[in-house]
């Protein structure tokens, strides 16, 4: 039995999206492959704790959580304080576009911008140490290494592991791009290229959750490897679904204001029952996650914010179960040249494992983007793009009376999706695939 250390700062039983792919995949390398998982993580002070994750974590060898210094814990209670202030100020303004990246920030947005990349630096710093220390006494148990980014703490603790032991496999996985194209961050820019190149040189291996990221960063090669995220079945309620009376849209988790808009979908609601083709009692929007408020003050600009449910954040137990029993699930993304482009993100492939037609709006100049790919291929439901014009919009019109009228006649939504291509995004099928990567050594 091989034995596996895996360092992840976000595991479980944190309620986290950033959680699920590190504990899924340790679970059933344990389960499943023959691996002996031993997890180092930080020290869980969230406040909403996954029964999911936690029941998964169950099973592991050991997980050992590593506390932040008083440095990293006060930085961090500020500057997560002023985001959630900033995530407040969202404009209500006639459904005008989202603005992704500000072309002129001023001098007081680049300062900011700059104090806070000083203190994720100085917050990845002392975590890679702390990890380090508390697993270099033991670092001679271990066959293989495995470390996630963000952030790139993880990836520096396993750089450190690696140079003290070269015969250690290392693969270092991205779920998430190195860095972020941000207005006046030229120092976050030059140190993430730098902490990039150091791990892409003394790592075995690179995955990559999306094909996006290596394209962006101009990683290219054997050594990188694409393995996205996935979904659990387990976590998902079995048994016969009670008959829907509405068409109930669902969308769980974060809304980042920079470059997620729900306006297409709002708009073509709206416009669909000003037509009278749709009866607005009879179509719900349910968000479960913290920033209800941006979704409330989009709604409002089209005049739905009374078929708007706000669950506020909830347990991913609650949340899957959500999507079980919701009629369609909902998707914002970007696909744009200077943006996110390529992106595939944990939440669209946990959607797939809740039998649920998916019904994603992409923003951006760039046609043709890897969820609509994925939709068309796999039959799991509409995308409509910014980018391919009045089409794609009338066509989501149309898809959405026709699932309307199915959920009203029916209880059910219109949904045969290739069963064979969903199962390969289950995450046994993709802890498999990482086992054999770990036995070619």
């Amino acid at each position: 039995m091989k034995k596996l250390l895996m360092l992840s700062r976000y595991f479980a039983p944190q309620n986290e999206i950033g959680a699920v792919r590190p504990t899924k995949l340790a679970k059933y390398l344990q389960l499943e492959n023959g691996f002996s998982v031993s997890v180092l993580t930080c020290e869980d002070d969230f406040a909403l704790r996954d029964s999911l994750l936690e029941a998964d974590a169950r099973v592991l060898s050991e997980v050992i959580q590593v506390s932040d210094g008083p440095l990293t814990r006060a930085l961090k209670r500020f500057f997560q304080e002023r985001s959630a202030k900033k995530a407040a100020k969202v404009p209500a303004g006639g459904g005008a576009a989202v603005t992704l990246v500000k072309e002129s920030p001023s001098l007081a947005e680049r300062l900011m911008a700059n104090l806070n990349f000083i203190q994720e630096w100085l917050r990845n710093r002392e975590y890679s140490r702390r990890l380090y220390k508390e697993i270099k006494p033991r670092l001679g148990e271990f066959d293989a290494l495995w470390s996630t980014y963000s952030p790139i703490g993880c990836h520096l603790a396993a750089l450190c592991c690696k140079r003290a032991r070269r015969e250690l496999f290392w693969i270092a996985d991205y779920r998430d791009q190195p860095y972020r194209k941000k207005p006046g961050l030229l120092s976050e820019k030059i140190q993430s290229a730098a902490n990039s190149r150091a791990v892409l040189k003394n790592a075995d291996l690179i995955t990559c959750a999306s094909p996006g990221i290596p394209a962006d960063m101009g990683w290219s090669g054997d050594k990188i490897q694409i393995m996205t995220n996935g979904f659990d079945a387990d976590d998902f309620p079995k048994g016969t679904r009670e008959p829907l009376e509405k068409l109930t849209i669902t969308y769980t988790g974060g809304f980042y204001v920079e470059w997620q808009d729900p306006g297409e979908l709002l708009r073509a609601l709206r416009e669909l029952a000003d037509e009278g083709e749709v009866s607005l009692e009879k179509v719900e929007i349910c968000y479960a996650g913290k920033e209800g408020a941006v979704l409330a003050k989009r709604a409002a600009d089209y005049g739905l914010k009374g078929i708007v449910r706000d669950l506020g954040p909830l347990d991913r137990a609650e949340s899957t179960a959500l999507q079980a029993r919701s009629a369609l699930l909902f998707l914002v993304a970007v696909n744009m040249k200077s943006e996110r482009s390529g992106m595939l993100t944990g939440k669209f492939l946990e959607y797939m494992g809740a039998g649920r037609p998916i019904v994603a709006c992409i923003k951006g100049e760039l046609e043709n983007s890897i969820v609509k790919r994925y939709i068309d291929e796999g039959a799991l439901g509409f995308c409509c793009e910014e980018a391919a014009g009045d089409a794609s919009f009338t066509g989501l019109k149309r898809w959405l009376k026709a699932q309307y009228e199915s959920v009203l006649k029916t209880g059910e939504p219109v949904f045969e999706p290739d069963r064979d291509f969903v199962e390969s995004f289950n995450y046994k099928s993709l802890a498999k695939r990482l086992a054999a990567y770990f036995e070619k050594t």
